[in-house]
């Protein structure tokens, strides 16, 4: 590699990096989170009022109204402490909602029993932006949360419950896998890209010129000039 030379992966000799500034990954999935776990709050509201009309436990709205300014306090407490940037912290909104789904479950059950889906959403969320086998750290809250929203009777309900904890993990585990695969081999190909030598430009770093163009050189130097001539 000539004295000098620049090592990287520059694609224009005017310092243009092809080089694409990296998505706020860990920033926006926690924009995602919050909004996800709103919007359940919200979905536990309606099936309330959708079921039970005006038999709704008044309990419940002081719940939901509760848990929705937490959610937003937290969000706005770790914006100013920089945690939007935490990948490790995704985790939380996940457990915040099964957490939430629990505290509902037990004031108005039938604002849950018929939204289980939700569990589900939480661990996709789980395996979109977590490690592999983050999820094993989140299966106790969903379980407590399935029963309790559920209104599952054990140890009649313990066959389900064991299927449906089977099912959050892979459906967890099997993206956090994928993921986890593509980051490993971008990270590879990456640093393959940044091993490569790059030519650098300029005169100083000019090739050698070849046989024949030391050869036309020569000859053009021993032609002579119009002046030479005279």
């Amino acid at each position: 590699m000539h004295r000098g030379a620049t090592r990287g992966p520059r694609l224009y000799s005017e310092g243009v990096s092809w080089r694409v500034d990296p998505q706020p990954f860990a920033a926006r999935w926690h924009v995602i989170g919050l909004t996800a776990y709103l919007a359940m709050l919200a979905l536990y509201a309606v099936a309330a009022i959708y079921v039970d009309g005006a038999g709704v436990d008044p309990r419940l709205y002081k719940v939901l109204v509760a848990a929705a300014l937490l959610g937003l306090a937290v969000a706005l407490i770790g914006r100013g402490r920089g945690w939007q940037e935490q990948r490790v912290l995704l985790v939380g909104w996940p457990m915040a909602a099964l957490v939430a789904t629990t505290l509902v479950g037990t004031v108005e059950p039938d604002a849950t029993r018929n939204l289980p889906g939700t569990i589900t959403v939480s661990f996709v969320y789980v395996g979109l932006t977590c490690p592999r086998w983050r999820s094993l750290v989140v299966v106790p809250f969903g379980v407590v949360a399935f029963i309790v929203g559920g209104v599952k009777v054990l140890p009649g309900a313990l066959p389900t419950v064991a299927a449906a904890a089977i099912m959050w993990v892979l459906v967890a585990e099997v993206p956090a896998w994928l993921i986890g695969q593509l980051e490993t081999e971008r990270a590879a190909a990456q640093d393959r890209t940044d091993r490569r030598p790059y030519p650098a430009t300029g005169p100083e770093h000019a090739r050698p010129p070849t046989f024949e163009a030391r050869q036309c050189l020569r000859r053009r130097a021993d032609r002579p000039g119009p002046l030479q001539a005279l």
